[in-house]
This record gives C-alpha cells, structure tokens and sequence, in this order.
C-alpha cells in the first residue's frame, strides 16, 4: 500500500490536516453508492426488481442498470425510456450523490446563505443548488474555477471515477486527485478497484453516458471499501515519523472488509446457480433458491440460500450463474431481495431434442460437439433427474415416446468455462380440445383455470399445446394453441416423412404418417408432427366409376367413363387407357370395371383412374391402409359381416378375411347406389343412422383405430331399396317442473320439455302422480287433439367413464337400470340423444357425449354429466341426455 510521510509532528501538519477532514467523512452514516441519472430534473426515481425501459434494447450494460434501477439510484424518464446514449450533467450527478448516501431516499438538503458558486443561483439549475452545496461540504465535487460550478456541464468517466473513489473512502488531496496529474492519479486507482471493468474500450476523458455511468457505479458499489491507518514511528534521525497507509476497511469482529453495497445498504451480491423460482403460496411475490452460493470468494450459508417475498419472476434465469442482490434477513425472515442477474459466466446452447444426441463423451447439439463437465445435471420440466447429461442423452437423446422431438433444450455452461453442467428439457404434449367451458377446458380430461393459464379464444375442435406446471414459478400449466398445416400429402419419404404444399414434416416417435394422396391435418411442436387427423384420407380422390366405354369421338386416344365424384357430381369424362399402375385398361371387359372404387389424377381434363382392387400389384388406395368388400354385410349403425374379403397394406400384399366389423366416420364418403340404378352421395355420420339392412355389395376403404376399422370411403349397393330411413320414438327431457291447470274445467298436467328440436310445452289430460321433476325424462306420443300421452322413465343420472364414438360403446361410473353388456353401447340409429345447458336450462340442438370431468375411477370425484335411460328389450341404450357444459345442474 502506498505510504505517506510528514516529516513535521504537528497537528496542523499537511497530512495530518488532511486527515482531520477525512474523519467526518468516515463517520458519516455511508457515503456513496453512486449513481447517475434519473429523469430530465431526477426528480423522479424508478424503483423496481429490474429496469423494463422502453429502449431496453438500446442498453449494453444491462446487469448495472437493472441493479441500479432496483437499489432505487437510478431512474428513467416519465415516457418509460432511459436514453443510455445521453450524457451525464454535473448538476445531475450532485442530486444522485446525496440521494446514495441517504439509501436511496430523498435527502433533507439546505442552501448557504452566501452561494458558494455563482452560476447556480437564479438560473434554471437552481433545483440542484442545496445538492450542490451538500457534495462540496463533503469535498466530493468542487468548481471549474472563477466562482463557477457550470452545473449544465457535462461529466467525464474520469470525474465520475473521482467521485466514486472518493466515495469509496479515498482522501482526494493525499491520493493526489488534485493538481495537474490528477487526472493520471485517478484513472490508475480507478484501475485497481475494478471501477472501469467492463469499459476498457471508454474514453475516460470523453463526457460519459448513461450507460457507462451505470457500470461504473455499479463497480463501485461491488469494490470494498478504504480506509487509512495512521501510523507514528521514530525516524533514522530520532524525530518522530507519521506513516499513513491506505488499505480495504475492516469493521467487526472478524476485520472484514466491507464493499459499498453492503455498507450504504446492508445488501449483499451473492452468486450461484438458480435452481428454484416458485411463486409464494396465495401471493403475487415468489421464492428462489441459490446452489453453490459464494460471497467474495467463500462458500455462503452453506452452499445454498432461499429468499422469499421476491418481488420478480426470474424464471428466465433458471440454471443459469447470477448474482442475487439482496439484503440479508436479520430474524430469519426479512430479507430484502433487489434484484436476481445472470453473470458474465454463462453461456447457454439452444435447440430442439431432435438435434440433440451423445458423441462419443460430448454432446452434440445441431452438429456442434460441446465438453460436459465432470459433475452435470438433467432438468426435465424442473424436475431433476437421477441421470447425468451423458446417460439421460443415451436413452433419450434425438427424442422418443416419452420425450418428443420437438422438446426444446437447453445446454448451460455457467462457470465461465466452456464445459456445460447443465441440461434442461422442457416438453410438450397436444391433445385435441372436446369442449371450451368458462373456466375450463376439456381435452381427453379437464383442464381447469386453476391449475392451467389456458389462452383466450380456444374452440372445441382446437389443438391444445400442453406443457407442465413443474416448468412455471406459478406451478400451473399451459395451454396453447398448437399450430396446424393442413393439406394434401402430395410425398412421402421413408415411413415418418410427408410432404404438404412443398414443405417437409416429419413425424414425432410413434405418430404414424398419413399415406400418399391423403388430406390431413399435421399437428406441430416446433416443427415436428405430434398428432395427424386425418380429415378425409384421400376420399376427395376417390371416385365412383359408373361404367367404361369407348369414347364417341372417332380416333379419339381415350376411353369415357361415367363417375360420381366425393361431392356428389355424376359426369363423364375422358379416362386415360392406361390406368395409374401403368397397365392398359381391358377393353374387352368393360363392365368388369362398373361400380368400381377408382383413385384418380386429372391433367387437362383427362383423368387417370386407378381402381381399387385386392390385386398384389394394387400401388394406390388413396391413402388408406385397407381395401376390404363383401356382398352378404348387414348395415345397422356400422357394417357386419363374417365374410368380409380384403386386401391390407400395399407393401406387404396381405389379404386378410379376419374383420367382422367396420364403423363409419363422421365424414365419410358413402357412394349409394339404389332403385332404378340411381346414385347418390351421403356421409357416413347419414349412414350410421340407417335402419338395418342387407345390401347386395359393399366396398370400403379403411383406417385402423383402436384396434376397429373406420370407413373413409364405401360403396353401398342396395338393389331396388330406397335408402333406409332412422328411428321413430319420441323422447323429451323436462327443462321445468311440471304444473297442473284446469282449463274449460278439465285439469291438465304441463310441462315445458326439449325434444331435441324445439322447446315446447306439452299437455297431459289428467294428473301425473308425483308429477315431472325438471331434469327428468319421458316418452310421449300425440294424440291429435293438442295433447299427448306421456310415460315417465326411471333414468340413472352418472358420469361418462370411456366412450367410443366409432363403436358407440361407452361405460358409466355408476350402476344403469337394465343396462347389460349387450346394450352398453350408443346406437346411431336407435339411441336417441338430447342435448341441453342444465344450467340454463334449455335445450341445444348440438354438441357430444365428454368423459365426465374429473374423474378418475373415483365416484366420490366426478361431476355428473349425463342422464341415461334404457328400455329392457332394446339392444342399445334408448335415450340419452347430454349436458353440453359437461356438468349437471338438476
């Protein structure tokens, strides 16, 4: 440390004068902190966890500005900016100087009755003049000579760095930051204490900027503080001697130096891994934890320290090195938490588990090899795993059933080195949205606003895209809403790439891609396919070929065919003579293609047909996986066969007659041929509604779901019948208690009911024993003259357990009157089904059968959502109400 001599014993020597000034301001309660600017006049300080500035973007030296912000030393303007690029004026850094050594407050200043300078007074700087005054008496600033302050004048970083040093405890005359080297004087100690960390690129002697200054103060505010040690000692020539010696302050008992910070706000900057943001229980603030907390050098607390009641969400910084400004609690639980920053020590590699895997000993992200540290950690979703990075890798690397593709990661070196310790995975599910409730939504289960944030304007038939609460400080889960391609798959590539509108996607382990020429919509996390549905396999491009003859045209090069097109039209076209197999057409047997499936291609006006046939060499079913036909099915809700023959999956050529049943999709394409050869098209949620019947042939394309086969596309051929009409009974659900009325002196029951088309009041002659309660059910049948005759049904009111639309079978959480094994299924055809808002009690003329929210085989743990009732001699549920918000009000 340098050494200082006065070689005169007295106490009005040089030195000794010099450190009688420099005693009062030791004792002074803390000088500085330092900072600079705050608004045009800094009348206005911003207080905060961290600058949010409208030109945030605009700050390089982010950590200091926030800090500052957050010690309440430096503001921004009243439009939200901060203007990191504009000077410093001196008049400014007077307010800033007084406010620091007050903590932060506002100080109680005065004015000297004579103006120590004269350009300060009277003039538009007179706001700062008691600041002015304050900082001179503690010899932190002085004039520009003549009687001047020249308070609109900018500061330079060699000032500032006076200033600070000063503030630090330095004596300005014994540290010779006077006279002409002073400018010398200063930047070498500013040096030292790290006062220029961070700007070795300023120009000290240039007017400093907003920006700069921050970093400075915030050097200063992390550099310990000074103080000098007088020393008396008898000379060589027997006079005495004293020696003055500048070294780091030590206060208490263990002589521990002490930095700005911790001695002008008793706070702390403590660094470590965040490993933990969580929000507090019931409260706006949340709790963090820091592993492998240090301060200055040394372990702190242990290695690990929680604060709670933080004011910000630093969720960002997850697993990354910060630095924890905080002033520490003094009973356990008051500490103060300024702010959370992350340190130069970071670096963080992004990217997707796709491109993710084990190379040897490092890990590879998009093609760049990266060191592991020896001792490293696996985040999935916040939650630690017991796996290291390389064995985590080796299971799951590149993505798999459990953890998908699209799962983005994070890889984290944060010990200034480039060896990452650290892995974070955060994955995602998609589930298709079945209802949208007023605090709720229903997606396979219910996801309800408690436990969810769930994006405004969702709809049913949305993809949700699901990731879990362990991943947010507030716990709870989010859904969004996923992004969807739609289109025609016009390529394929291998088994788990397809091509839609010239863009590649591929699917995500264990998805299955729709086939060449189907329409699907491809359901996408960050690119990779999580869900296909697939809207119509290529029903669009199958056709009904009629009949095929030779054209009219004389010499023409084409045959003609008559077909029926997926929406219904019948025209004749010109047909290629050689089919999409590349094989001629056989013109001797024309009629062997009559009433044929044909997948087809259009160019110009000239189809190419590929029929649909249980050939070997059959290369294209419109992108179904399976041609099936029989000619002795039964159609009642689905078709039925025991002979059904097929021809499954064109790669392997396998013919299968195993299938006994097929269901009908809601949109299938149902080509109907009946009386008088006439056709028609209907969908298949129109033919699941048919009465039974026998047809002459089917042919069908299909998908296999849940081990069943669900039609796309079919060829019903039923002879002279007529296509079959549905079910005759007449159900109604009660939406009010019924009342009785004398009416011309007869007594009526009536009661207001919705019979699935109409709310209408019905009128009973006579008197209902016990009447009809709101919610319960009934049969009804006119009798001509304005009333009805009615038969009140005992229902079972219970919960949704599983349901399959394609196969209507469904079971309950409760116990259904003469519900069997044989009848525990939805018929399209013969059940009927009501829909109604119980809450509002009206009656909706749409929506779907829901798994009853909340449960989970637990009867005590439901809500009840339907209302079921079945009639002893029928085969299949008889009438069924649906509550379409998904819970019973009645």
């Amino acid at each position: 440390m340098p050494q200082y001599v006065c070689r005169t014993w007295s106490r009005e020597g040089c030195v000794q004068k010099n450190l009688k000034e420099e005693t009062p301001m030791r004792n002074l309660k803390k000088v500085l902190s330092l900072v600079l600017c705050v608004a045009v006049m800094l009348s206005v300080m911003v207080m905060g966890a961290g600058a949010a500035f409208s030109d945030q973007d605009k700050i390089k030296n982010t950590e200091a500005v926030d800090a500052c912000v957050a010690l309440n030393i430096i503001g921004g303007y009243e439009d939200g900016s901060y203007h990191p690029e504009r000077n410093i004026k001196r008049s400014e850094i007077t307010k800033m100087i007084c406010v620091a050594l007050n903590g932060g407050k506002e100080p109680n200043v005065s004015t000297n009755t004579t103006p120590t300078f004269s350009d300060v007074r009277g003039t538009s700087a007179a706001w700062a003049e008691g600041y002015i005054e304050s900082c001179v008496a503690q010899g932190i600033i002085s004039g520009v000579g003549g009687g001047r302050f020249s308070p609109n004048g900018n500061v330079t970083g060699t000032q500032l760095a006076k200033m600070l040093l000063v503030s630090l405890g330095y004596n300005a005359n014994t540290e010779e930051f006077v006279g002409n080297a002073w400018a010398t004087n200063v930047n070498v100690r500013a040096s030292q204490k790290g006062l220029y960390e961070g700007l070795e690129s300023m120009d000290t002697s240039a007017a400093i900027t907003r920006d700069n200054a921050a970093q400075m103060v915030w050097n200063a505010m992390n550099a310990y503080e000074v103080e000098y040690k007088t020393t008396i000692v008898t000379g060589e020539d027997g006079k005495l001697e004293t020696i003055v010696t500048v070294q780091d302050k030590v206060v208490g008992d263990n002589d521990d130096k002490i930095t700005l910070l911790e001695d002008k706000y008793d706070a702390k900057a403590i660094t470590g891994t965040l490993t933990k943001v969580k929000q507090d229980n019931g409260k706006s603030t949340y709790n963090i934890t820091i592993e492998n907390a240090k301060y200055n050098g040394g372990t702190y607390n242990g290695g690990t320290v929680s604060y709670t009641d933080v004011s910000k969400d630093y969720s960002d910084l997850l697993y990354q090195n910060v630095r924890v400004l905080v002033k520490p609690d003094k009973n356990g639980k008051d500490a103060v938490v300024y702010g959370v920053y992350a340190t130069g020590k970071n670096t963080v590699q992004t990217g997707l588990l796709a491109d993710l895997k084990m190379d040897g000993t490092k890990a590879k992200l998009d093609g760049t090899k990266y060191d592991l540290a020896n001792t490293n950690t696996v985040y999935v979703d916040g939650v630690k795993q017991s796996d290291n990075i390389k064995t985590w890798l080796t299971t799951n690397g590149e993505g798999n059933a459990t953890y998908g593709k699209g799962s983005e990661v994070e890889l984290l070196a944060v010990d200034g080195t480039s060896d990452y310790s650290i892995l974070k995975v955060t994955t995602f599910e998609v589930k298709e949205i079945t209802y949208v409730g007023s605090d709720y939504v229903t997606a396979g289960t219910k996801y309800s606003d408690d436990d969810y944030v769930i994006s405004d304007g969702l709809k049913k038939g949305d993809y949700a895209l699901i990731s879990k609460g362990s991943n947010y400080a507030d716990s709870k889960g989010r859904i969004e809403k996923a992004t969807v391609v739609e289109g025609k798959v016009t390529s394929t590539k291998g088994s788990d790439e397809v091509m839609i509108d010239g863009t590649w996607y591929t699917m995500n382990t264990g998805v299955t891609a729709p086939k060449l020429n189907a329409s699907a919509k491809l359901v996408l996390v960050n690119g990779y396919v999580y869900a296909v549905d697939t809207v119509t396999a290529g029903s669009s491009d199958v056709a009904l070929v009629v009949e095929v003859g030779n054209s009219n045209t004389v010499g023409s090069k084409y045959y003609q065919a008559r077909l029926i097109l997926a929406d219904g039209t019948d025209k004749v076209v010109n047909i290629e003579k050689n089919d999409g197999n590349d094989q001629a057409l056989d013109s001797k047997n024309f009629a062997g293609y009559s009433n044929k499936l044909a997948a087809y291609d259009v160019s110009k006006d000239v189809y190419t047909l590929t029929f649909i046939t249980t050939a070997s060499d059959q290369k294209d079913m419109a992108g179904y996986e399976n041609f099936y036909y029989a000619e002795d099915a039964t159609i009642d809700g689905s078709v039925r066969t025991s002979n059904v023959k097929g021809f499954t999956g064109a790669s392997d050529n396998t013919y299968k007659e195993t299938v006994n049943r097929a269901y009908f999709d809601d949109n299938a394409t149902v080509f109907v041929k009946y009386k008088n050869d006439d056709y028609k098209v209907v969908t298949g949620e129109a033919a699941r509604k048919w009465d039974e019947i026998t047809p002459s042939m089917v042919r069908m394309l299909t998908e296999e779901k849940s081990n069943s086969q669900y039609i796309g596309v079919a060829y019903v051929d039923l002879g002279e019948k007529n296509v079959p009409g549905g079910s005759d009974k007449t159900y109604a659900v009660a939406l009010d208690d019924s009342y009785t009325s004398k009416i011309d002196g007869t007594t009526y029951t009536i009661v207001k009911a919705w019979n699935g088309t109409e709310e209408t009041e019905y009128k009973y002659e006579g008197t209902l024993s016990g009447g009809i309660k709101k919610g319960s059910v009934f049969e009804y049948s006119s009798n001509g003259d304005g009333t009805v005759d009615i038969d009140k049904l005992t229902a079972t009111t219970t919960q949704v357990k599983t349901y399959d639309k394609g196969s209507g079978e469904i079971t309950f959480a409760d116990t259904v009157t003469n519900l069997t094994g044989s009848n525990a299924k939805i018929d399209a055809k013969d059940t009927t089904v009501l829909f109604v808002d119980s809450d509002a009690a009206t009656g909706e003329t749409n929506g779907e059968i829901q798994l009853a929210p909340e449960f989970n085989g637990d009867a005590t743990n439901h809500d009840d959502n339907v209302t079921v009732y079945v009639d002893s001699g029928d085969d299949c549920i008889t009438l069924i109400v649906v509550d379409v918000q998904n819970k019973m009000a009645w």
